[in-house]
């Protein structure tokens, strides 16, 4: 209403909602409530605290660090007030730090093209990483298998699966084979 006053007449607009022109006047003459007074000292606090983590803390952070300056609020009603004045927390998202993605330029070619079978023995190894799950974690497995007998001829395991678990395996194959160079 007080802003439509510079427009309309104030008796006419109090006529149309109503209300006695005495009593809009003694409400716009009226002191801001003790609640109301507390609310913008809350909101300015509010906004001080979000300012100062870089709009990192939600409602509840704001709660806790508004009562360690001495304004014991709630998480809801610091929720409410962050809503009214349009202030939310920034969330981040973590990174996942499973699965990397192989570079281009070290994917091998295909050998094998899919033939499991090979005459004379120690031509042709294959292998292979898996995990055992246990009370607590996993431990991992490395091995080669020689494709003419089916044979485990080198196995590895560790609690991390490393690039040094199927080195291991590979070294093991190869000091008890002992494969010819050719």
């Amino acid at each position: 209403m007080q802003s439509h006053v510079k427009i309309y007449p104030v008796r006419l607009m109090c006529k149309v909602l109503g209300i006695s022109s005495q009593g809009y006047y003694d409400w716009k003459k009226r002191r801001k409530s003790q609640r109301t007074i507390d609310q913008e000292i809350l909101e300015e606090a509010i906004l001080q605290v979000y300012k100062e983590f870089k709009g990192r803390y939600g409602s509840p952070r704001i709660a806790v660090a508004l009562c360690k300056r001495g304004l014991f609020t709630s998480k809801n009603r610091v929720a409410r007030l962050m809503q009214r004045m349009g202030l939310a927390a920034v969330s981040y998202r973590k990174r996942s730090r499973i699965g990397r993605k192989p570079k281009g330029s070290g994917i091998m070619d295909n050998l094998v093209k899919r033939a499991f079978e090979a005459q004379p023995k120690n031509t042709l190894w294959v292998g292979d990483i898996t995990y055992l799950p246990l009370q607590h974690g996993f431990l991992y497995l490395a091995t080669y298998l020689d494709v003419f007998s089916r044979k485990v001829v080198g196995w590895a395991m560790n609690t991390r699966m490393t690039e040094q678990l199927v080195i291991d395996a590979f070294l093991q194959a190869v000091g008890r084979e002992r494969p010819s160079q050719d």
